[in-house]
């Protein structure tokens, strides 16, 4: 009886001293790993530049305190003569592993756009650790200041519209986000046209301490049809297309009144019918409008 108790005691002892020696393993695995969040490419001067941004853990989780660490945003750039030679030279300095799991946003400079999009989607699509649904958006601003864009109160990269798009869209709908399989989808759909929202950067709304701070914006978006890029639309001038999107949740509408000189609708739950017609050879359309509103 007392061997077994001895023995018993002997294989606890055996399986903490394995879990603990497991945890710790993994968490310096954790630790020692690069962790890519977003992806930009530029092509000039006949060459591909892939930018790779990361985010460091300190950014991202709370320590014991509460408190985040410091924000650590790190870029790196190469190129190369096509895109995937410029994408494995990030390796010669990577330190560790880079894990592309995590990537959620992808940026394509204009010029990447009008070089053609086929080596650079076979390119991210290839490796099993990428996943389709990062958000992609395009950019007339240089990719690196793009991917060093921190957001408020000294949150990292991922609290931005770069990785999060979504929240802000539905709280003021104005160019629908895409991820990257819905894009593809409508890419490689034969005769449809399909669009990537710009990212740019604002360095004059918004100050710290009486200082302006840059934050990312969407001010457009860029165009392509039969995988061929078509060229780029301010926002003001495609501003009617959130009333014909399916996504949208929540858009405003300046009108003018007779007792005041404008006041703004603010209109939700929207459903829209599109009814073709043809004449002499021509389709019209006739679109069926609805939505809930209120006036402010």
């Amino acid at each position: 009886m007392k061997r077994r108790k001895i023995l018993i005691c002997s294989i606890n002892l055996m399986l903490c001293l394995l879990l603990v020696t497991a945890c710790e393993n993994d968490i310096g695995e954790i630790e020692n790993q690069n962790f890519a969040t977003a992806i930009g490419v530029d092509y000039r001067d006949g060459k591909y530049y892939v930018a790779i941004q990361m985010i460091g853990l300190t950014s991202v989780a709370k320590r014991e305190g509460g408190d985040k660490g410091p924000t650590e945003v790190y870029v790196s750039e190469t190129s190369g003569k096509t895109f995937i030679d410029a994408f494995f030279k990030a390796y010669h300095t990577a330190q560790e592993r880079i894990l592309w799991a995590h990537v959620t946003a992808i940026v394509l400079s204009e010029s990447a756009l009008e070089e053609g999009l086929g080596s650079i989607f076979d390119g991210l699509t290839r490796y099993y650790e990428f996943r389709p649904t990062p958000w992609i958006f395009g950019t007339k601003n240089s990719i690196l200041d793009i991917l060093s864009t921190t957001g408020f109160f000294n949150q990292s990269s991922l609290n931005t519209i770069l990785h999060s798009p979504k929240s802000s869209y539905e709280q003021s709908s104005t160019i629908r986000p895409v991820k990257l399989n819905q894009f593809a989808r409508e890419f490689f759909d034969p005769g449809r046209t399909t669009y990537i929202p710009s990212l740019t950067i604002d360095d004059n709304q918004w100050k710290k301490n009486k200082k302006n701070e840059a934050k990312l914006a969407i001010d457009g978006a860029f165009f392509l049809d039969n995988h061929q890029y078509k060229g780029y639309f301010p926002y003001e001038n495609i501003k009617g297309l959130r009333w014909l999107t399916p996504e949208t949740r929540r858009a405003s509408l300046l009108l003018p009144s007779e007792e005041k000189p404008e006041f703004i609708a603010v209109l939700e739950d929207q459903m829209v019918k599109i009814n073709p017609v043809k004449q002499g050879g021509n389709f019209h359309f006739t679109i069926l409008y609805h939505a809930k509103g209120n006036c402010k």
